[in-house]
């Protein structure tokens, strides 16, 4: 198998393990409305933007190193910073490869929203208190608007950066299409 299949294949098993957690929660939590499934869903929700990033960050070094990306930029991907600038970054270098531009701006209300839901994920995962434990209805819609968010910007993501790729597709076929046109007309004036 070649490795751009094989990066493609692991994100389909990203998608699907991390994804389908989320729609599990997301089902059950109507069934079933539990402090348990609560705490499952804040954590699911950043286990899915962490792993796709994660996965971007893998497939733009993979693909674009070296070349398009250069040292700098490989570091930075390679970084371990907090979650919230890691996801940043792999979404950000991805589509900049590409040559599309990303849907999350430092500072936006994008950024201030997952940063938000972050804190309610970091919360239950290093609680000190027994409130840090609890998820409140609003944490959950907070977690709920975080992965509509997530899933909207992948979306737009992949979207730009394939009509991008493909404009530059074009490009190329154009580009040789000027070649080759140049090269008969050499030919045929060489002919005389």
């Amino acid at each position: 198998m070649k490795p751009e299949e094989q990066i493609w294949r692991e994100f389909d098993v990203i998608e699907q393990a991390l994804g389908g957690d989320i729609l599990y929660l997301e089902e059950s939590l109507v069934l079933e409305d539990s402090p348990t499934l609560r705490r499952g869903y804040c954590r699911a929700v950043f286990a899915y933007a962490e792993g796709i990033a994660g996965w971007m960050r893998r497939y733009t070094i993979q693909i674009y190193y070296p070349g398009t990306l250069g040292k700098d930029e490989k570091r930075d991907l390679e970084r371990r910073n907090g979650a919230l600038q890691r996801i940043f970054t792999a979404f950000d270098l991805f589509t900049d490869t590409a040559g599309a531009r990303t849907p999350l701006r430092v500072d936006s209300k994008e950024w201030r929203a997952l940063k938000s839901a972050l804190k309610i994920r970091n919360r239950i995962t290093h609680p000190e208190t027994v409130s840090d434990v609890l998820i409140s209805d609003r944490d959950i819609a907070e977690m709920r608007a975080a992965r509509e968010l997530i899933t909207d910007m992948l979306a737009h993501i992949f979207s730009e950066s394939g009509a991008a790729l493909l404009h530059r597709a074009k490009g190329v076929r154009v580009a040789f299409k000027r070649i080759k046109a140049q090269e008969e007309i050499e030919k045929r004036q060489a002919a005389k």
